[in-house]
């Protein structure tokens, strides 16, 4: 079968890329990316409206007339572009990676959503954890790539993986010194840390965080946006023996689980994301991850978490490829 045209459709966040490209990259390496981030005030306006109106009502002018045969979004934005896109380009094969609803999901050939979010659809694939960018040969490059970050450094090595602000979640200063007391107690038991913030994070809050640590000294590598060295996250993940991620992301706690390591999570101050807290009390009861404290509670490290996404995607391949079969 020849190439397939694939696109990866998302408001263009950090978490929705990952989950969007990751299986984008796995049915054809040269995707393309759209953006579909909707104008704020817009939102308001039902799916159908906004499927209608689509072309109109994004924030940046971008190329939907072209006719992918493959198109994957993720996030709530996604759904009037894909719905467009199948209205304009019947034969396309559309994708959504995220729980869209029982009103929206029978608009979709396929929906691949969480256990935590599972509804029963003919055109469901049920996953432990989100969609992500994540490959073994992804992080076995990264972890040759960072590895200098990691030489000579006292064992064990200790990654923390910080989110931040997000819809209807403010991260500012009091959150940040609530979680620095979590890193503290962490740095306090030994070792190496290795922290790196996201984008959401926001810098005055990174500033507070490293203000904070340098009593710390070389025990703690801080990476910061504002320098030209590559952000070493994947390095992280790959080489580090225990990862600590904040509460906040599916996308950031997916990832890490994928490596099979223990997971460990932080919470945030008066974080309430009810979608979110979903999924990791479901990790929860199955011992997969633990908080802070009660990371001894952890006991289902890495079952069959490192193949999930290897798996998910040789699935879609091979429901893609019997579909233009079919279609032929």
């Amino acid at each position: 079968m020849k190439a397939l045209k694939v696109w990866s459709i998302t408001d263009g966040g950090a978490g929705m890329l990952s989950q969007s490209e990751g299986l984008a990259r796995a049915l054809n390496e040269n995707f393309v990316r759209k953006n579909c981030k909707i104008k704020s005030w817009l939102r308001f306006l039902p799916v159908t409206l906004q499927t209608w109106l689509f072309p109109y009502i994004l924030e940046r002018r971008e190329d939907f007339t072209s006719k992918p045969d493959i198109a994957i979004g993720v996030g709530r934005d996604s759904i009037p572009a894909l719905r467009w896109i199948k209205k304009h380009c019947p034969q396309t094969f559309t994708i959504y990676g995220q729980n869209p609803g029982l009103l929206q999901a029978h608009h979709f050939d396929l929906v691949i959503a969480t256990e935590h979010n599972y509804f029963k659809s003919k055109n469901t694939i049920s996953t432990k954890f989100a969609l992500h960018k994540l490959t073994k040969p992804i992080l076995n490059k990264a972890a040759k790539e960072f590895s200098y970050l990691f030489k000579d450094k006292p064992k064990p090595w200790r990654s923390i993986v910080i989110g931040g602000k997000a819809p209807h979640y403010s991260f500012g200063a009091k959150e940040t010194m609530r979680l620095i007391e979590d890193i503290e107690q962490i740095a306090k038991s030994g070792g190496s840390i290795f922290i790196t913030p996201s984008r959401r994070t926001g810098q005055e809050n990174i500033d507070l965080i490293e203000k904070a640590l340098k009593k710390f000294g070389d025990q703690i590598y801080l990476y910061k946006y504002d320098q030209e060295e590559k952000n070493p996250y994947i390095g992280m993940l790959a080489l580090s023996d225990e990862l600590y991620i904040t509460e906040d992301s599916v996308s950031m706690i997916s990832e890490a689980c994928y490596t099979g390591k223990p997971v460990i999570l932080l919470p945030l101050e008066n974080f309430k994301r009810n979608s979110i807290r979903k999924f990791t009390q479901h990790l929860l009861s199955k011992k997969r991850v633990a908080y802070l404290s009660g990371k001894e509670e952890l006991t289902s490290i890495g079952q069959q978490d490192d193949k999930e996404m290897d798996m998910i995607a040789a699935q879609v391949k091979k429901i893609v490829e019997n579909h233009f079969r079919l279609t032929k």
